[in-house]
């Protein structure tokens, strides 16, 4: 299963993982590969490295985190980004998704999970992606 993960998700199991996004990762780790792109896991870095955030991480765990996502992950080419959610800055996981085929996008974005699916790729949240894929 290829999977991509937007950058809200990846900073709530780093801060405040909690049951759903452990059994989210765990589920990861288990059956599914992490498509990511220079410019998502660069934007998930710069996330990461905001002072508010280093309250709950430190350098090493985000370093070690991304080393993870890289190492289960598969990184893919992005040429087109197409104008298609309500906010700009998350068309990115949508041409990552088109583009590595994605079975889903999993996100805690309003703007994305309202889009519902692009072609056949569902938009869900993490639980919503765990009912799904344990139906």
């Amino acid at each position: 299963m290829r999977l991509v993960v937007d950058t809200n998700i990846f900073t709530s199991v780093l801060i405040r993982p909690g049951e759903t996004l452990s059994t989210f990762i765990d589920y990861i780790d288990r059956y599914a590969t992490i498509l990511y792109s220079a410019e998502t896991l660069t934007e998930l870095v710069n996330v990461l490295r905001r002072r508010k955030f280093h309250a709950y991480t430190t350098p090493e765990e985000v370093a070690e985190f991304v080393r993870w996502i890289i190492a289960t992950g598969e990184l893919v080419a992005v040429t087109d980004v197409p104008a298609v959610s309500r906010d700009p800055k998350d068309d990115k996981f949508i041409a990552l998704a088109v583009a590595g085929r994605a079975d889903y996008l999993v996100s805690g974005d309003k703007d994305l999970i309202v889009l519902g699916r692009i072609g056949e790729m569902p938009i869900l949240s993490p639980s919503a992606f765990l009912a799904a894929v344990n139906h």
